[in-house]
Order: structure tokens, then sequence, then C-alpha cells
């Protein structure tokens, strides 16, 4: 199966970078009244959106939690919980805006989002788990998108670990997950851990205490040592402070105690903006007591209230705990955030919250869309996510087998976008490469879902995926696949390998089949079980079929030319 997923994430706006003009489009989750969840698409001047609500059909309380996981493969990822010890995965792809529940329960009672590490997989905490699933003081999760499953991969303790870690995880340049616990550790006010993924390795590099506590989040600036997040009880007033972390010395440095008279209880992450500054929000304190949006310079230590939450527009008062917030930098530089409470007021509404803006260079702030009671704005969930309909770049490449060289397969790069390009090339077998023209070895035959993400200097992200060639060895051989450079330009177009595409995939009622040549080649379409449901000669470059009355599932489709066949899977959806 040969698929496209083009995801234009359109990144910060960096010095000299010239972006276009476009609007920035977000996608982000709200709670609904009577079950359920809803995904909104939206543009960032809150116009054009467009909305698919996920029913749980589960048992308990289920909601959504955190923010979109925005994965190499082009999709976005979330969690939901409920009052005990169940939730599920969730799949959206942003192209045609559909989803995919994952219904295995995931033993546990995940309060924020995925993170998806250099090994493919993605990472969540468990912070409360049933006594009977994993361990009661929660563990680290990790989940396999390939194959829909989740895994065990480490159990918090309270008296050595610290346990209750309800944060999202964050992996550093150096490989290594880190995150926190809100209790537990020797002081019992939890603990700062790392975690290597490659050995299941965990240590704990830090004990908060009453004064110099920890939050659930951190990040990493400029790729450096230091890890910066915020608490929301520690501090010299009680109210929360704003901490860094050295990991080459493990020294915590308190730097900003919040206070009820410009911000306090802050919430959610900290965000590093392309000015440099540090962004966050607090869920109390500011002249209206309904929160702050904040800026903090790491260079010379200064804290500055930008912005005071009145409820007319949207406020954070009560928002601890609930789940993860903050803010986010579009590519038109910026930041844009979600609030539980406030908004429109008027009759019968009692304001449930709202979208905003914050623009960094003017200080305005901006109540875009207002959310209502009962309705798709409801109760909104984490931080929005860019995404994009642009197609400006175009991640391609082909693969053949070597015909002058046994367990040899070329691939050719032929992607497209406004340079620099950046690679990732994933190659199905939980290794990765960041190289144009990278070569790969298999020790084993098969199918391998390989695909290459490309992003190029305007922002746009393009992802191509391919699983369409078994790849062969003997008893003694491993199999070595070469990328090399484009197609693109050679003169002899019999040169040029044999390609098919089939599209879209899923499928509904057309489905395309462009080859590389219009010579007579033979396509064969067989069930699930191998039964033989189509069968044509192709004889043009692009060809349509009809599948209209076709019966879902998943079809396996091959094209015989005069030298090779090329095959792959589809599936059909109704």
């Amino acid at each position: 199966m040969k698929k496209i997923y083009t995801i234009l994430m359109l990144l910060f706006c960096l010095a000299g970078l010239t972006m276009k003009a476009q609007v920035p489009q977000l996608v982000f989750a709200t709670q609904n009244q009577n079950g359920g969840a809803t995904i909104i698409k939206i543009n960032a001047d809150g116009t054009g959106y467009f909305s698919d609500t996920i029913d749980y059909a589960m048992t308990g309380d289920n909601w959504i939690v955190g923010s979109f996981c925005k994965a190499n493969n082009g999709r976005l990822y979330g969690l939901t919980v409920d009052n005990c010890c169940n939730g599920f995965t969730y799949e959206v792809n942003p192209v045609n805006f559909t989803h995919h529940i994952n219904n295995q329960g995931l033993g546990g009672g995940a309060y924020q989002g995925f993170l998806q590490a250099n090994n493919g997989s993605l990472y969540y905490f468990n912070w409360t788990v049933s006594s009977s699933y994993w361990s009661v003081d929660g563990s680290i999760a990790k989940y396999d998108v390939n194959t829909d499953s989740v895994h065990d991969a480490f159990d918090f303790s309270s008296a050595t670990t610290g346990t209750i870690a309800s944060g999202t995880p964050i992996q550093v340049n150096s490989g290594l997950v880190y995150g926190t616990t809100e209790e537990g550790g020797t002081n019992n006010y939890g603990t700062l851990f790392s975690f290597d993924i490659s050995t299941n390795s965990f240590m704990v590099i830090h004990n908060f205490d009453a004064v110099n506590r920890g939050g659930p989040f951190l990040i990493q600036v400029n790729n450096g040592a230091l890890l910066y997040g915020m608490s929301s009880a520690g501090g010299a007033n009680g109210v929360g402070n704003i901490f860094s972390f050295d990991t080459t010395t493990n020294t915590y440095i308190n730097l900003h105690d919040f206070s009820t008279a410009t911000g306090s209880q802050p919430y959610g992450k900290l965000l590093h903006a392309s000015n440099g500054l540090l962004y966050g929000v607090t869920s109390a304190g500011g002249a209206n007591n309904g929160g702050v949006i904040f800026s903090y310079n790491i260079s010379n230590h200064t804290y500055t209230d930008l912005h005071d939450f009145a409820f007319a527009t949207g406020w954070m008062t009560g928002s601890v705990g609930i789940t993860e917030g903050g803010l986010m930098q579009a590519s038109n530089g910026k930041l844009y955030g979600l609030v539980p409470f406030g908004g429109d007021t008027t009759l019968y509404n009692l304001g449930n919250g709202a979208f905003f803006s914050f623009d960094i260079s003017t200080h305005t702030y901006t109540d875009i869309r207002n959310f209502v009671l009962g309705g798709f704005w409801s109760n909104p969930v984490g931080v929005p996510v860019e995404i994009s309909n642009n197609s400006a770049c175009n991640s391609f490449f082909t693969l053949h087998a070597d015909t002058s060289q046994a367990h040899h397969y070329i691939g050719y790069n032929n992607s497209t976008g406004n340079g620099p390009l950046h690679y990732y090339w994933s190659w199905g077998d939980n290794t990765h490469d960041s190289t144009q023209f990278p070569s790969h070895v298999y020790a084993d035959s098969g199918y391998y879902t390989i695909c290459l993400t490309i992003a190029d200097s305007t922002g746009c992200s393009s992802t191509y995926c391919d699983d369409s060639i078994f790849l062969q060895r003997t008893k003694n051989s491993m199999v070595t696949v070469n990328i090399i450079g484009t197609t693109l330009g050679i003169n002899n177009p019999s040169s040029q390998p044999f390609t098919v595409k089939v599209y879209p995939n899923p499928a509904n009622s057309i489905l395309n089949i462009h080859q590389s040549t219009n010579s007579p080649n033979q396509l064969i379409i067989t069930d699930l079980l191998g039964n033989e449901v189509y069968k044509k000669s192709l004889t043009c470059i692009d060809n349509t079929i009809s599948i209209s009355t076709w019966s879902a599932g998943i079809y396996f489709y091959e094209v015989r030319s005069e030298k090779e066949s090329i095959r792959g899977k589809f599936v059909v959806q109704k």
C-alpha cells in the first residue's frame, strides 16, 4: 500500500524567514456534556471551522485529556480516561478529518497527552491505576501505533520513585525521557526523573520539597542542559514558582515566585517563543483574579504580567488540575490558547470558555470564539495544534529491486519543497535516519512500512509511506536498501523504475491506480481470504475503477509488469 499524508505544520516564524500569507489552521477538542467529545478544526481568525464528533461508546464516564500529539505518520493522537481504570487512544487524520478509536482499555488515568519518542512509539504517564492492572502508583506506558497496543514500560513506587506522574513526558537531545511526579520521593513532594527508553532504565535525579516544588510539565530550551517548569503550589508565597533544572549538575533553581497580584497557580506548560521569551498562563491572580498571561526572560530573569483574564472574554479560575493547558505559537507568530470558563455570558449561558489569540509584538488579546453550553463549543481541552491544507511541498520516493544484485533494493528520493529540506526516514523496524540518502539493512524478510517525512524552509511538512514491496533475504544474506538521488532529470526514461500509486486509501467509491508507464500491465485484486474480486489490463498511466458496490474491508492488489510485480493493500470504508 502506498499512502500519501500531506500535513502542513506551519512552524514558528524564525528571524529572516519569509512566510506565505496564509491563515494558520488549528485543531483542538472540546467535551460534550452528553458524552463523547468534538474535534474542531478552525482557521486562526475564527473562520472556516469544521467538527467531527467522537462517541466513546464505552461504559463509565470517559473524558478527553491533554493535547494532540502530531506523529511522524501525519496523524494526530490523543487519550481519554474515565473515573476508574479504563480509557482508550484515538487517532485523527487531519487531511480528511476522520478518526479511529482504539477500544482497548489503557488500565489507567492518563491526565495528559503523548510524547512521540525517537523510536517512533508514543509514551504517556498513567497517574492512577487499578490494583489489578500494572502499578497502583502509576506507570510509564508505551503505545505502538502500528499494532494499536499498549505496553507497560515502568511502574512507579511511592517510597523510592515518586508517584502520580500527571504530565506529558519530554525527550531531550541525549535521547533520555524526563518527567516529574507529584507525590512520593524522599520528601513526599514528588521527584524529577529520567527514563532511558532503549533499556527501560529509570533514575530519580531530584527530590522536590515543600518550597522548591515541581510541576507536571517540563520544556528544554535551545537544546541545552537546562529544563524549565512551573509548580502551582510551591515558591515563597505558596502559589507557584518557575524553576530551572540543570541535567548536567542536577541543580534545581527557583527563578520566580508567583503572587496573587500578578498571577498565581500557573496552569499547563511553558512555551519558548520565537523571540526567546518564555510564555505561560496562570489559573488565578491578576487584576480580576481570573489568571494572567505572562512572559519570563531567562536572560535577565524578568517576569511580566501581560494580560489579565476577565470573565467576559474568558478566564482561567479553577483550571488547575483539569487538563493540560497553556499556549502555542502559530506560523503567523501569534500565541493561541483555550480558557475553560467565561466568554459568552448571555442569558442561559454561564460561560464555557473561549478560543483566543495573543500578539506578542503588540500585547493584544483577542477573544476569537466563545464556547456555548451544550454545543460544539463547550469545555475546551489542552492546547491547539497547527496543521494546514497547503501542498507546497511533497514527500515522495520510489523503491524497487536491484536486478543486478540479490537482496538489494534501490530507492529514489523524489521529494520536493522550498529548500533546505529536512528528512526523517522511518524504516518500519523501530529504526530511523535523518539524512537525504540513507542506507539501511534489514535482518529479516517481510513487508516493511517505510516512511519519509520532509519539512521545508516555509514550515511545510509532508509524509509518504510505502509498504508494497516484499523485502526478501536468504539464510546467509541480509536485506539492504539504498536511497540514492532523485530520478528527476534522468535523460533516459527507460532507466526509471516501474512504480504504482493506489489512492485514496482508505477509499469509498472510486479507486485510482497510477503507474509510471502506459505499457500493458495486469491488475489483480483479491480480498482478505485470497478470493479474486477484480482483474483488468492497465493500458493507461492513470486508471480509475468503481468500488461503490464493494464490501468494506481490506483488499490486496498486484500489478504485474513484464519484469516485476508490485503488491500492496488498501482499505474500503463505507
